[in-house]
């Protein structure tokens, strides 16, 4: 078995949104290809999820605390590792301080950072010849593809103004979720589609659209997930309307 040298520490930082972009796109691409690193990414979001319910002091769910033990006695495990053999102590102390927030972002609002994090992803992507991993242009094909691997129900919507080439797995800010790759008057779109606990509580009531770095990123908060697109100002203008007809008619069933 090969051993993983990536940090505790590393990926306790990716999950809380501490490293820097550089850094926080070279774990995204380890996430993929690295289970034993994926694991550990979830566990550290399920404890952040307790915290987030923490609002006195709770002990540490006797399945998790189970998991986070049989990690950190793994047999692969080196001694210089040490490191690991805290993770049961640490989740157990951060959820009896009842830490406010299900994370702690380094810059800005769980959104600021989300919105960064999908403007790097879309741009990192579009480098990547081989970035679609399921090709087609049937929405059903792509939420049957990956609903299973992402652990929630997911749905793309049909744009009239835009053509589905394909989608792709991927993490953002320690969450699972789809890009689907669309295209639109010769230029590329994506749309990302998220469960809706990648932002904590309440913190996107109502769509949000903003422009970073020449793209307009606009979320959609849609049933119990979060469309997310990113494209050039102008595609996103002309395809805003049916992402918002798109959620008005899941908001009526």
């Amino acid at each position: 078995m090969t051993w993983c040298d990536t940090s505790f520490e590393t990926l306790s930082a990716y999950v809380d949104g501490q490293l820097e972009t550089e850094e926080e796109l070279e774990v995204r691409r380890h996430l993929e290809g690295c289970a034993r690193c994926r694991r550990t990414v979830e566990l550290l979001m399920e404890m952040n999820q307790a915290v987030a319910a923490a609002s006195e002091v709770h002990p540490v769910p006797h399945g998790l605390r189970g998991r986070l033990n049989e990690l950190a006695s793994s047999k692969t495990r080196r001694p210089r590792k040490w490191l690991w053999a805290f993770l049961p102590i640490t989740a157990a102390l951060l959820v009896a301080l009842g830490i406010g927030r299900w994370a702690m972002w380094s810059d800005g609002t769980p959104v600021d950072q989300l919105t960064r994090a999908l403007v790097e992803d879309h741009v990192r992507y579009l480098s990547i010849p081989d970035a679609i991993q399921v090709t087609s242009d049937d929405p059903q094909r792509i939420d049957d593809s990956f609903s299973n691997r992402v652990g929630f129900p997911i749905e793309l919507p049909e744009l009239s103004g835009a053509r589905l080439l394909g989608a792709r797995f991927c993490w953002l800010k320690g969450h699972k979720a789809v890009l689907s790759f669309y295209e639109s008057g010769q230029k590329r779109v994506s749309l990302f589609v998220l469960s809706r606990n990648t932002v904590p509580g309440d913190d996107l009531p109502r769509t949000r659209c903003e422009i970073l770095d020449n793209y307009r990123v606009c979320l959609v908060p849609v049933a119990s997930e979060i469309l997310a697109m990113v494209a050039h100002p102008q595609q996103a203008r002309d395809l805003m309307p049916e992402l918002e007809r798109f959620k008005s008619r899941h908001r009526q069933q």
